[in-house]
């Protein structure tokens, strides 16, 4: 729906195991088009994606209250096996974007059963900025801050029992820096080789995005602490990794 009101495309078509589905969320978003830009939406099969500009891949089984992204690996690696295959089939060369938990894992699932070429990342420190602002309780903050990002969809989860507006607007925006080529950068997870001391693992960090997609990394400045944090992170994921088998 957020796709159709931006008029980025001329062209959507909805992909899902339930075709009937996927022609009535079609027929109803296809319902607000006089009101946006003139654009065709319409179910169709992975024929579809042969051609096609980017393919965003939202399908995975849903997080329930009390369950941890992580939770969701197995249940959504399985998914992937009988998607990814059936994409890579169609020699699809456009981009291809996974939204889908736990996001890190899916797209190194998604990398290694697609055959598509992948690329590495970084990003760029605040507390001067902050300090400059008024703001000198960096540790405390970041804390906080990092505490209710990684709890806010728990929290929507828990109320509504999934969480849709705030990631079809971050897609949105990641498809439009895409198409206009705007060499934007954006925290998308994708393949990290050689960045502190990580190296073959799937983490979402900061990268200019562009029409190849992830075009180049940001250099970073982590502290002792951060970079040790961000090493255990991507020794976690690679743990989880090594028991999917592919």
């Amino acid at each position: 729906f957020a796709l159709m009101q931006s008029g980025l495309f001329t062209e959507i078509v909805l992909i899902d195991a339930d075709k009937n589905k996927a022609e009535g969320e079609a027929m109803d978003i296809s319902h607000g088009i006089p009101f946006a830009s003139p654009m065709k939406i319409y179910a169709g099969d992975y024929d579809d994606v042969a051609d096609a500009a980017i393919v965003v891949i939202s399908a995975g089984a849903g997080q329930k209250p009390g369950e941890t992204r992580l939770d969701l690996v197995n249940k959504n690696v399985a998914i992937f096996k009988s998607i990814i295959p059936e994409i890579a089939k169609r020699n699809f060369a456009g981009i291809m974007l996974v939204v889908a938990n736990p996001v890190d894992i899916l797209t190194q699932v998604a990398i290694k059963l697609s055959g598509l070429p992948s690329a590495n990342v970084s990003g760029v420190p605040l507390s001067e900025m902050c300090e400059m602002r008024g703001h000198y309780k960096h540790k405390e903050n970041t804390a906080e801050i990092a505490t209710a990002v990684k709890n806010s969809a728990y929290e929507i989860i828990n109320k509504k029992h999934a969480t849709y507006y705030g990631i079809a607007m971050s897609v949105k925006r990641i498809c439009e820096v895409i198409m206009r080529d705007e060499k934007s950068i954006l925290p998308v997870s994708h393949m990290i080789h050689g960045v502190y001391d990580i190296d073959g693992v799937s983490l979402s960090m900061p990268a200019i995005v562009g029409a190849d997609g992830i075009e180049s990394d940001i250099p970073i400045n982590l502290s002792g602490e951060e970079a040790l944090k961000l090493k255990e992170s991507a020794d976690s994921l690679k743990k989880i990794m090594e028991t999917i088998e592919l």
